[in-house]
Formats: C-alpha cells, structure tokens, sequence
C-alpha cells in the first residue's frame, strides 16, 4: 500500500535492492507465475525500473522482517514463503492478503487495488501527478491520469479554495 508495486515486482524484490540508509529500494526486476513456475524477468517497462523512497513505518516493518528472515536463514528474497521459496502469485492474495483484511475488519479486495488506492491516495493529498506517474512505472503521464482520473474532479473544490487563499486581500 506504500510503494504501489505490481505483485511481480514485489515478489521480484531481493534483500540487496534496499538501501536501508536511504529507505528506499530500486525495482530491478518482475516475476511471473506460469503454470506454477516462477520466471523471473526484466519490469513491464523500461520507466517500471524505477527507485521507491518508503515511508518511515514501512521501513521500519522491513527492517523487523528482514531480522525475522535472517534469523530462518531466508536472505535472497524479501518475501518468500514458510519455507523460503518463492511465493506463488496466487497464494499472495490467499494466503497473505486475504487474513490481513480478514484481521482489520476490512472488506476483500485484490492484490491490485492496493496499487491503486496507493495512486489515489497520493493524488487526493494533491501529490503531482508526475510524481505519481514515476512511482507507479508507467511509461507517461497520460497512462496515469486516464487511469485515475475519476479522483481529479473531487480536486476540483480543492483547487478553487486554493485560488481564493492566492487571491485573498
């Protein structure tokens, strides 16, 4: 929900990709799922390889989960599964996303709509569009605002009590 990875790219995601000084980490790489095999592979795009700077609660729920796979012996990949392997992209949603909404009370929802509702959130808080744009990897800005732009109407009444402060005498 803080980074608006794809699922591949977040179980692409090898421990050597953070920078943990910097709190951030560089998208390198994707993984796929076919026909139960995981094929590693270059981003979707080349504007997909990309650096994420993560916010301070997120670094610090990656800096216990990197001691926790430390200490199981489990040091490639950030996340793996219970036996260090590689995590199935359906069994991400299943077994990891799905008794996390279940624990908060929270409705289903797919493994995507985190992406999104990352890019919504970011784009009602008025964060630049382009800034969205290179977080998310899409290859252009139009991509972005097509994709969200059912959010920019609602900044509209934003927008109009900014000019008000500009103009105030």
């Amino acid at each position: 929900l803080t980074t608006g990875l794809r699922a591949g790219e977040l179980l692409g995601l090898k421990g050597s990709d953070i920078d943990f000084t910097e709190k951030a980490f560089s998208v390198n790489r994707s993984c796929q799922d076919v026909n139960g095999k995981f094929i590693l592979g270059e981003p979707k795009s080349a504007s997909a390889r990309r650096k994420i700077i993560l916010p301070d609660k997120a670094t610090d729920v990656l800096l216990l989960h990197k001691e926790a796979q430390k200490a199981r012996r489990f040091t490639e990949y950030v996340f793996t599964d219970r036996k260090g392997g590689h995590v199935r992209l359906q069994n991400l949603s299943r077994r990891s996303l799905k008794p996390l909404l279940e624990h908060a009370n929270l409705p289903p929802i797919r493994f995507h709509d985190l992406r999104n509702t990352h890019a919504t959130l970011l784009l009602q808080q008025g964060v630049n569009p382009k800034l969205v744009q290179e977080r998310l990897g899409h290859s252009s800005i139009s991509l972005t605002l097509d994709t969200y732009s059912h959010v920019l109407p609602n900044m509209q009444r934003q927008v109009a009590q900014e000019l008000d402060e500009i103009f105030a005498v």
